[in-house]
């Protein structure tokens, strides 16, 4: 009976919990600056350069994290879901690389596959792809998602009313500054308000592939030098 009954109280101090923590952060809504550590992770080893072998990881407070959790469940994520691009494999619950490779592939063979094309591919990686976000642009999405007003306005909140330091040990620690643009890295909302940034990166008449901070384009276009020798090379086959 016990072992019955723990999951469902389990369940029911989440959802307590995930209350008292919307209750707090509500009650402190436009009131206060949020406050966070940032940490160096690596992404490689060994670390040659520190500017593009680390990635800076927000330490947001738990209670957040408590609310952040809840708000992209329950609004955020369903929300950006309505409305992304089909073309968007990254972050996308049952879509991964492997799917994303798939279709590149097969949609390059089917167009080379007893024709004479080829095909153009150009593949982006962005700077510093979180860090570079313009805030205006993104609150302007943010606005116009299917989402309560009251949750999107938490969400820009939690966005731009920021201030951080880099922490690297308990006694090195920088001083606090603001945060004028981009997401904060290693937290429930930053993924999702990366995918919203980007959701309209689209090129007419060019196939596009996009994994989060990477896309892939691909243009499928005629040999016109080949067409040219096998015309002059097929009367040479018939018989005199």
């Amino acid at each position: 009976m016990r072992e019955c009954l723990l999951p469902v109280g389990l369940r029911i101090s989440c959802q307590n919990l995930k209350r008292f923590a919307w209750s707090r952060l509500l009650k402190n809504f436009q009131t206060k600056s949020i406050l966070v550590d940032v940490v160096p992770i690596p992404k490689k080893q060994p670390i040659l350069d520190i500017s593009k072998h680390l990635r800076p990881a927000s330490l947001t407070p738990a209670i957040s994290k408590v609310a952040e959790d809840s708000t992209v469940t329950s609004y955020f994520a369903p929300a950006v879901k309505n409305v992304i691009d089909p073309d968007q494999f990254g972050t996308i619950s049952k879509s991964s690389t492997t799917h994303a490779l798939v279709s590149m592939v097969h949609q390059w063979l089917e167009a080379t596959e007893r024709t004479v094309a080829a095909v153009r591919v150009v593949l982006f990686d962005y700077r510093s792809a979180y860090d570079l976000i313009d805030h205006n642009i993104l609150v302007e999405k943010i606005l116009g998602l299917s989402i309560p007003r009251l949750i999107a306005n938490w969400i820009i909140n939690f966005l731009t009313n920021r201030q951080q330091r880099v922490k690297l040990s308990p006694t090195c620690i920088s001083e606090w500054v603001s945060v004028p643009a981009g997401v904060p890295q290693e937290t429930k909302l930053g993924p999702w308000l990366f995918l919203l940034m980007i959701n309209n990166l689209q090129i007419p008449n060019v196939a596009t592939w996009k994994y989060v901070d990477n896309t892939t384009v691909s243009e499928v276009y005629l040999i016109h030098c080949q067409l040219t020798v096998q015309r002059y090379q097929l009367p040479m086959r018939l018989p005199s």
